[in-house]
């Protein structure tokens, strides 16, 4: 209804919107479309876009991979590694940093067992999901989630399984509750997050729209690059936000 209203009653020459599921705005991008509104939008690629602008979720999901491939390759030595991974297939954007952690995962322990679990991507569902991977395996090496919420879900379990003792841990957004996590010393089994930065994935949607209002050509797709963060850099990799590289005046 809000997007409808900006469209029909204060006639804007743009849109950028942000959904969190691809589709769930077809209808309102077609009727953009047939008044000649240019539509931006991020998380979720919608059918008739200018522009998709959204971070680099396998890019991202690699770092944190590689991360713990290495953790694992240096600190299981004596079997070979478990690990589970809480994804949700209802968010197919976001969920391509699944794929990006086995990728970076497997460079250094290509030989790991990964149990995937899909969910609702929040908290207690990713909890509920870990748990069942800890009934086929009483211990894992390693986890990993689609984003914070699932991510710190599934270390709950294994920190009421098995004391989550001698495992990592990684997560993806630094979140508030992620951030806190991550600097929190009663879980130093959360060891990394990937960073990523919805100001300047805002920043991007506001040039280019300007730049499509413009009649200017611009990019159908940009993906807005992601840090990873650990206890030691955090603070850093937050306040070291990238550029934008489309700027209005050239």
């Amino acid at each position: 209804a809000m997007i409808e209203e900006l469209i029909e009653t204060h006639n804007v020459d743009a849109l950028c919107v942000d959904p969190c599921l691809p589709g769930a705005l077809a209808s309102i991008v077609e009727e953009a479309s047939e008044m000649g509104i240019p539509l931006v939008s991020g998380a979720g690629h919608i059918p008739g876009e200018v522009c998709f602008v959204g971070s680099d979720n396998y890019v991202g999901g690699r770092l944190a991979g590689a991360y713990a491939g290495e953790w694992l390759l240096n600190n299981v030595q004596d079997r070979i590694p478990v690990i589970g991974i809480v994804e949700s297939t209802r968010y197919p954007i976001p969920n391509l940093r699944i794929p990006g952690y086995i990728e970076g995962v497997r460079e250094f322990v290509p030989d790991a067992i990964i149990e995937i679990r899909d969910s609702e991507a929040n908290k207690a569902d990713a909890m509920t999901a870990m748990e069942g991977i800890l009934t086929k395996y009483e211990h894992v090496d390693a986890t990993f989630g689609i984003n914070d919420p699932t991510s710190l879900g599934a270390l709950a379990a294994c920190e009421a399984k098995f004391g989550a003792e001698n495992m990592v841990a990684c997560g993806f957004d630094c979140d508030p509750d992620g951030i806190e996590a991550l600097k929190d010393p009663d879980h130093p089994a959360f060891m990394a997050d990937v960073a990523q930065y919805p100001e300047l994935i805002t920043r991007y949607m506001l040039v280019l729209a300007i730049r499509t209002i413009w009649e200017e050509e611009i990019p159908s797709r940009i993906w807005a690059p992601c840090k990873l963060a650990t206890r030691d850099n955090i603070d850093d990799v937050l306040a070291d936000v990238p550029e934008c590289e489309y700027d209005i005046i050239k």
